[in-house]
């Protein structure tokens, strides 16, 4: 529920609809964004030979790297971290 909240209050994040596992298979089930994913971009650019503008590349990363400040640095109200949104990268939970 803690994502959910942060999903909704920021325009870089996406709001997690379920997680779960079935039958040892683990999943996320998010909402829909609307719109090219980078992928899609960066697959045009390739087949004119063009690589992303500097500007481009420097907007990503900032939206990229502000959602994940922001997700790591949450807090309820009176301060206390929301400890289960941030993982490390050996999947345990900091």
């Amino acid at each position: 529920e803690h994502m959910d909240w942060l999903a909704g209050s920021r325009t870089h994040l996406v709001q997690t609809l379920a997680a779960g596992e079935i039958d040892g298979q683990h999943y996320v089930a998010s909402a829909l964004v609307r719109g090219q994913d980078l992928a899609a971009i960066a697959q045009r650019l390739g087949r004119r030979d063009q690589g992303m503008p500097l500007a481009g590349v420097i907007r990503v990363m900032s939206d990229v790297l502000a959602a994940l400040r922001y997700v790591h640095t949450a807090s309820e109200e009176d301060g206390t971290p929301l400890r289960g949104c941030a993982r490390t990268g050996s999947g345990s939970q900091r």
